[in-house]
């Protein structure tokens, strides 16, 4: 008798065949290497488009540049030409003026701050101006009254005293000598 473990239910001509099992190891080197190739055109493409953007618009630089030499343009390079030796020219005169006004003291601006330094009981009766020298005379009703005077003078950034300061004995007469310039003591 036959037991159930005899029976074999396939038919006749596979009974015989035997079975492969697939290998694991070939299909994975495949997708690997696969995985691989697009990975290195991916780096590639990344790599390139940088490069050909760049060069795209070192193309377009060109052809502007050779837009703007071209014999359309040619006045408007005459003129700024001329606009640029134009602004050399008046910065120069510029550098100039301003050489002016710095060695240059407004005379009124003298006189008020000299002004304001005169103390009380003091006159002044006659003040010249030649080459940024000042002289300048007055009475005063005492020496220390001239001396508050120069004291006063000493404290104004216009002016520097010269010389020494004259007072007449008996009259109280006094000569001062200043230099005009900014920036004194």
């Amino acid at each position: 008798m036959k037991t159930v473990k005899d029976i074999n239910l396939l038919p006749e001509e596979i009974k015989d065949t035997e079975y492969i099992q697939p290998s694991r190891g070939g299909n994975t080197t495949a997708k690997i290497l696969v995985g691989l190739i697009i990975g290195v055109v991916i780096i590639a493409v990344t790599l390139a488009v940088p490069f050909a953007y760049i060069r795209q618009k070192e193309k377009e630089l060109e052809s502007i540049k050779n837009e703007i030499e071209s014999d359309k343009y040619a006045e408007v390079r005459e003129v700024n030409a001329e606009l640029d030796s134009i602004v050399e020219e008046l910065a120069s005169k510029a550098d100039v003026i301003d050489t002016i006004d710095e060695s240059s003291t407004p005379l009124a601006e003298v006189i008020v701050a000299l002004q304001g330094a005169i103390p009380e009981g003091v006159a002044l009766t006659q003040i010249g101006y030649t080459n940024n020298r000042l002289s300048v005379m007055g009475i005063a009703p005492d020496r220390i009254a001239v001396a508050e005077l120069v004291a006063s003078i000493e404290r104004i950034s216009l002016l520097n005293l010269s010389a020494d300061v004259n007072v007449e004995d008996g009259t109280n007469i006094f000569n001062l000598s200043l230099i005009v310039g900014r920036g004194g003591s």
